[in-house]
């Protein structure tokens, strides 16, 4: 007999991966588990393969909870599930079921922050460490970037539930074991969506969790996506401005990646090793 459906869920790739914040990564790499599917569909999305295209594998609860003890004994810091809103109910009980088995690590959720609070309250229980992308906080740059409006005064809400739900907590060696970090995508041409952000953040976020600005903006053209997106990279002068509105604002405990421009760094998830070898390090693959 096959299983059900509401007890399968479909993923693309479980790695160690080097690429994300220092207190989640260490010398040992996040245990990312990347799920097939988004509920958000950004129109430059980078894993638009497994995101739009669906590239991956559909898997039982036991055989998801098989991939998380594999990350764990390859040395993975942590369980990162990587775009899984649609699959809250599955992961629940793929948490549940790796930790009836031996799971130790901390689990990480990595999402959109485009979440329903009702949905959140389920995760909750299982979840240490929570890595919102918040994409925006004001409706018309969640329109005009995005093309969804509401997603500014959901993701805020959602944000906001995850800082009040888990406090910042550090091992002996500087790794994180709960807390938020606030992860945001720079908009090449778009500064006002982050300085407002950058505001927001320093009113709401400043003190209780951790502030993480990425100027990877790749223009990367979807098949099939008629959006329009920005056709350019970030630039020195707009990267410049963003640190003297950290400075501005006074934050200076979080993360900002360097700038840097080009597309070698995008994964091409129809490859044995999407990512490439000092990024990444591949323990499944679909």
């Amino acid at each position: 007999m096959n299983p059900s459906p509401a007890k399968t869920f479909k993923a693309a790739l479980a790695s160690l991966h080097f690429g994300e914040e220092p207190p989640l990564v260490g010398n040992r790499g996040s245990g990312t588990f990347f799920l097939s599917g988004c509920n958000l569909r950004c129109p430059f999305c980078q894993n638009w393969q497994i995101s739009r295209g669906l590239i991956g594998r559909d898997l039982t609860i036991s055989e998801g909870a098989d991939i998380c003890l594999k990350l764990q004994e390859a040395g993975a810091a942590n369980i990162n599930f990587v775009t899984g809103s649609h699959y809250i109910n599955q992961l629940v009980d793929v948490i549940a079921e790796s930790r009836s088995r031996g799971l130790t690590l901390p689990i990480l959720w990595n999402s959109s922050a485009y979440e329903r609070i009702d949905r959140l309250e389920k995760l909750k229980p299982s979840v240490d460490i929570w890595l919102p992308d918040l994409k925006t906080v004001t409706p018309r740059w969640a329109q005009e970037i995005y093309g969804k409006e509401s997603y500014a005064d959901r993701a805020r809400e959602a944000v906001l539930f995850m800082i009040n739900s888990s406090p910042l907590s550090f091992d002996e060696e500087g790794m994180m074991t709960s807390g938020v970090i606030i992860r945001h995508l720079i908009i090449p041409g778009k500064l006002e969506a982050t300085r407002e952000l950058i505001r927001w953040f320093a009113r709401e976020g400043k003190g209780k969790a951790l502030l993480s600005l990425l100027s990877q903006y790749t223009p990367v053209h979807i098949p099939g996506e008629n959006r329009p997106i920005p056709e350019k990279y970030l630039s020195e002068a707009e990267y410049d401005r963003v640190l003297e509105l950290l400075e501005e604002y006074n934050i200076d405990d979080g993360f900002i990646q360097e700038l840097e421009t080009g597309s070698d760094w995008l994964p091409d998830f129809r490859k044995k090793a999407p990512f490439s070898a000092d990024l990444a390090r591949v323990v499944w693959k679909a």
